[in-house]
């Protein structure tokens, strides 16, 4: 997930024409790779995602998360 919510981050960041800190932060990505959040309840319990982040990125975080759980 490490690497993955890094490359996430920046290729939105890219497509938006913002910087990847705007996207999600450094500990908010960190707390993602912790708590491995699988539905969008979940994921809106992580600091640093609210409604709006939720709606914009939560269908593509949550997908990169599965991904990951299913090849470890």
């Amino acid at each position: 997930v490490s690497q993955s919510r890094y490359l996430w981050r920046n290729t939105i960041a890219k497509e938006v024409g913002t910087k990847p800190f705007f996207i999600l932060n450094n500990e908010t990505l960190k707390e993602l790779s912790r708590k491995k959040p699988i539905t969008l309840e979940t994921l809106k319990q992580i600091k640093g995602i609210k409604d709006v982040k939720a709606e914009q990125y939560g269908e593509r975080i949550i997908q990169i998360i599965k991904l990951y759980l299913i090849e470890i």
